[in-house]
């Protein structure tokens, strides 16, 4: 008896839950869709976010150049890491050199390391 109880009530009732979860689900999931983005739309982001990079890096070049040429151990570190990774400036190893060069004799004991590391780059 209950074996037919099973098969004729519980199961479609359980199959009829299922079917009105997934259709639930389905109708939620579709309204939290992301808006959809035309190419034109995405380069003019990434045109943006470009644009905001390289103001960013042009504002911590001139944050870093100010204590650098004043003699400052840490900005002409700092000066020295940006000609080294191109960060606002073009890689310029020779003058990485140069200002890692001028940290460590102002006492920066990062600027040693860093130019240890760089001088097997640039002979």
């Amino acid at each position: 008896m209950w074996r037919n109880l099973q098969a004729c009530i519980l199961m479609p009732l359980f199959l009829w839950l299922l079917e009105q979860f997934i259709n639930w689900t389905m109708g939620l999931f579709g309204r939290l869709r992301l808006p959809y983005l035309t190419p034109e739309q995405i380069a003019a982001a990434k045109a943006i976010a470009e644009q905001k990079k390289k103001a960013g890096e042009a504002a911590a070049l001139k944050y870093n150049q100010d204590p650098a040429a004043k003699g400052d151990a840490y900005g002409l570190f700092r000066m020295g890491e940006c000609y080294r990774d191109g960060d606002g400036v073009n890689k310029d190893p020779s003058k990485a050199k140069e200002y890692f060069e001028k940290a460590a004799a102002a006492g920066n004991p990062e600027a040693a390391t860093a130019l240890k590391k760089l001088l097997p780059s640039n002979p």
